[in-house]
């Protein structure tokens, strides 16, 4: 039976309409067939009959064809090459808009077989005559390196992108910006970047594109460093007409900029005549629509905690109006909770009273929280907050609970000042049936006994603790009952020190955004983190592709001659210091650096604080440029070496003492506690990686500590960055009382189960047993990932160091003591990094030496060893950046 409809015969119906020689019939056909397709019913089955349908010159035809095509074509791989001529021909035809419908929809195509076809027609439209067709081909490019990205790195689509932003028509800039851009975001190194030239052509564009454009464009800006002053204040200046632009995106996009080329000026007063500018347009927008009111708002309470003094005259137009929607009442609470100030803190007092008497239970709370955040930041007004809470309760409103919570807050603040409210609050117990409430209240009752009368705490604590003693059957809250009892029986003065001992401080930080959460958010505003107040990665996972260089899939010739390679790294020095200024932002964006000014000043000072690496860093560096022999010639007499260190590398120094050093470390990794009784419910598990030969295992030690036997059933591991995985998820062991059994799990790993996006070598692990599932965190040591001894000469090494970009080459500084060059080399041998050679230069040793990952990333390390100064410098370059952090710290993890 068709499965498309309940209706019999309809399959016979809709063939006969695709095949017949009416084009209208066949018109007719092919939209019911997009319409059933449209309504979630499986139309597959008409796949060759629509295909049919193909061969017209009626473009709405065509183009309810190009849609069925696009959603069934990665089913049917095989049919869908038959479609690749006209896709073709398409490309060709006379009419701008059909080539255009071709190559987009030929780019949606996910069939290996037809990316492949595409790469000429796709080159012809990039250079078309008409800019639509062009702006087109633009996103189709994105289309297909999202499904081979190597092979639109490999056929130059990418740089046919870069010089499209040349490009005379505005729409065809804009378009190769937004491409480059997302293409940019999945690229372990950048391939686009804005110099001074290219600025002002972006400027020229985003004038003349449409409002699309314009906000790819103004997204892009973020990314660019201006050299000097005037030339951020020429930036500034370009940017502040669309600040009285219509479309809110453009306009919050231009106040992003504006914030963020503002923050560099050298001049605070610049600052802030500049940033001032961008908040009558905020005022405008909250004048808009109640959506746009809210986005614009969840935006401002980024800006405010930045920069309150940019509102803080513009308090009144947050007040909450009555028929605001509640999400809008609870934004602008969060705004008057921050700009509150001596000044205004009586205002908003009675503001925040008058709308904790709302209905809406949600409004109503926040505004309590409200009025404690005031009394929290205001030492000063926190006898007035207190007062206004007091009058709360005794006026009885519905949300007393949400003042005992608040209160409690206020008192950890400010301990032993504001007990007069206790007295208030114990009138009205009856009320309390939230949780929270009655735990603020107990915290109270216990930190206050001594003010309240008839606190009877004596009894009460008796008789808590002889129903969890005698009564209670969960063995964790039995256990800790009688730990109490032996503690107050035995030292009650100590078990008040435990028990009342100094609590956290609070503040109204405690509340905001920490300063590195709150810079990328506000380096994100009008995107849809800075409305969820999430950082992108948190809800993103962007997987991160490494492109080699184009000559890097070419063939290489084993037996190239010495000299031609001698020549060829002289011309990539040369090219280097040409482009010394224009490389100075081309690091990975893997790895996580703060650009901010400040940050880079700290740098320079804390390498101003160590003349003597200084030095040692430059001479290393200089040493680079010596050409004189290729790597290959390494050997352990008199040789240079040629490894083109760029200036403009990125350089971490590390002061690290000599522990990485002291000992080999063991092949065999000792078990660590990883999940303890009272998290196990009973259950104790010891554990750790171990590496046997090629395969990696989780060997556990389980431990029973209850009185009757557990079953363990299960063991899972959450997706983590090497995509280890247990080999089957069943365990169905036994463990008896008060004993242990050990286990030994085969954990391979599995590309499905990777995720790149993360940045610790943690795993969490899910076990199972009969009392529930119990989680917890391990960090097993990152030598267990790497394969022993991988087979490698010199020739290799070399071979290998060149194919890796110089973007990906990494250097490290450590001060050591008391060590020397063979145990250094022992040391990393015995952390399965093959040894390849060593030479000696001048004052330092010379060591070269490769490690395989069990995922087939290679590390290469050159080793700098000055026994004299205590100093080692390493550099390493990787084919996957995202291992950095660990490379160099086996003994830490």
């Amino acid at each position: 039976m068709f499965a498309i409809t309940k209706r019999k015969g309809e399959l016979l119906e809709l063939i006969k309409l695709l095949q017949d020689p009416n084009e209208s019939k066949r018109k007719e056909g092919v939209k019911r067939v997009v319409k059933l397709m449209t309504l979630g019913k499986d139309v597959s089955r008409l796949f060759t009959d629509v295909l049919g349908c193909m061969h017209t010159e009626d473009i709405e035809l065509k183009k309810l064809v190009y849609i069925y095509l696009m959603k069934y074509s990665k089913f049917k791989p095989e049919q869908s090459i038959l479609v690749v001529n006209t896709f073709v021909t398409d490309t060709q035809d006379p009419n701008p808009l059909i080539r255009a419908l071709a190559i987009r929809s030929m780019g949606c195509i996910q069939v290996e077989e037809v990316n492949e076809y595409m790469c000429q027609p796709l080159r012809a439209c990039l250079k078309d005559k008409d800019p639509y067709v062009r702006k087109t081909a633009v996103i189709a490019v994105v289309k297909l390196f999202e499904n081979n990205p190597e092979l639109a790195e490999r056929q130059g689509f990418l740089q046919n992108l870069i010089d499209l932003l040349s490009d005379s028509n505005p729409s065809v800039v804009s378009n190769s910006v937004a491409a480059l851009s997302e293409i940019n975001e999945s690229l372990s190194r950048p391939i686009f970047q804005i110099n001074s030239s290219l600025l002002y052509t972006l400027f020229n564009a985003m004038n003349e594109c449409n409002e699309w454009g314009q906000i790819f464009i103004l997204d892009s800006l973020t990314k660019y460093s201006p050299q000097n002053n005037k030339e951020t204040q020429v930036i500034i200046q370009r940017l502040l007409p669309k600040l009285t632009y219509s479309n809110p995106a453009i306009v919050l996009s231009t106040i992003r900029n504006i914030l963020h080329f503002a923050q560099l000026l050298d001049n605070q007063k610049a600052f802030i005549s500049y940033s001032k500018q961008v908040v009558p347009p905020l005022m405008t927008l909250l004048g808009s629509q109640h959506e746009i009111q809210f986005v614009a708002l969840r935006n401002i309470i980024l800006i405010v905690q930045r920069w309150p003094q940019l509102l803080e005259h513009e308090i009144k137009i947050f007040f909450c109006k009555y028929n605001d929607p509640v999400y809008i009442k609870l934004a602008k609470l969060d705004i008057l909770s921050i700009l509150v100030s001596d000044r205004n803190v009586d205002l908003l007092l009675r503001e925040f009273k008058d709308y904790s008497k709302e209905v809406e239970s949600s409004f109503a709370r926040k505004s309590i929280q409200a009025i404690g955040l005031c009394a929290i930041k205001l030492e000063k007004a926190a006898e007035r907050c207190v007062n206004t809470l007091i009058d709360l309760v005794k006026e009885k409103i519905n949300f007393v609970q949400e003042i005992v919570v608040v209160i409690r807050d206020i008192f950890r603040k400010y301990p032993n000042r504001y007990e007069k409210a206790i007295g208030v609050l114990c009138g009205n117990l009856d009320v309390l049936d939230e949780p929270n409430a009655k735990a603020a209240l107990i915290w109270m009752l216990g930190e206050y006994a001594e003010h309240i009368d008839n606190s009877r705490s004596e009894e009460l604590l008796q008789s808590v603790l002889e129903m969890s003693t005698e009564q209670e059957t969960n063995p964790d809250l039995r256990e800790r009952a009688f730990m109490y009892w032996r503690l107050l029986t035995k030292e009650a003065k100590v078990s008040k020190e435990i028990v009342l001992r100094t609590k956290l401080p609070i503040s109204q930080k405690s509340f905001l955004y920490e300063p590195t959460t709150l810079t990328e958010l506000l380096r994100n505003i009008s995107f849809v983190s800075s409305v969820y107040h999430k950082t992108p990665s948190s809800f993103i996972n962007n997987v991160k592709i490494f492109l080699r260089k184009t000559n890097d899939f070419q063939d290489e010739d084993e037996d190239e001659d010495e000299d031609e390679i001698e020549d060829e790294n002289e011309n990539e020095n040369q090219n280097e210091n040409e482009n010394e200024n224009e490389n100075q932002n081309n690091i990975d964006i893997d790895i996580d650096i703060d650009n901010d000014n400040d940050n880079d000043n700290e740098k320079n000072n804390q390498k101003d604080k160590h003349p003597q690496s200084k030095s040692k860093l430059t001479t290393r560096i200089n040493r680079s440029k010596n050409k004189e022999i290729d790597l290959i010639l390494f050997d352990n007499q008199n040789t240079n070496t040629n490894t083109n260190q760029k200036e403009n590398l990125q350089k971490e120094e590390m002061k690290l003492d000599n522990s990485l050093f002291e000992s080999i470390a063991p092949k065999s990794q000792p078990k660590q506690l990883l999940l303890t009784a009272q998290q196990g419910k009973g259950l104790t598990i010891n554990g750790a990686l171990q590496l046997r030969g090629t395969e990696i295992f989780f060997d556990i030690s389980l431990t029973n500590k209850l009185p009757k036997p557990m079953k363990i059933t299960a063991i899972f591991f959450n997706k983590n960055l090497f995509g280890l995985k247990p080999s089957g998820l069943n365990i169905n062991s036994i463990v008896p009382s008060g004993k242990t059994i050990d286990k030994s799990i085969h954990c391979p790993l599995d590309v499905s189960h990777s995720d790149r996006s993360k940045k610790t070598l943690s795993i969490q692990v899910a076990i199972q047993n009969n009392l529930g599932v119990h989680y917890f965190v391990f960090k097993p040591n990152f030598q267990v990932f790497l394969k022993p001894n991988p087979v490698f000469d010199k020739k290799d090494f070399v071979k290998e160091w060149k194919k890796i970009p110089d973007f990906n080459e990494y250097s490290l500084e450590f001060i050591i003591s008391e060590i020397d060059s063979n145990s250094v080399k022992q040391k990393l041998i015995a952390n399965s990094f093959t040894f390849i050679t060593q030479r000696k230069e001048e004052e330092f040793d010379i060591f070269y030496f490769v490690a395989n990952l069990f995922t087939n990333e290679l590390i290469l390390v050159e080793l700098n060893l000055d026994i004299s100064s205590q100093t080692c410098l390493v550099y390493f370059r990787t084919t996957e950046s995202l291992y950095i952090p660990f490379i160099f710290f086996l003994n830490h993890f």
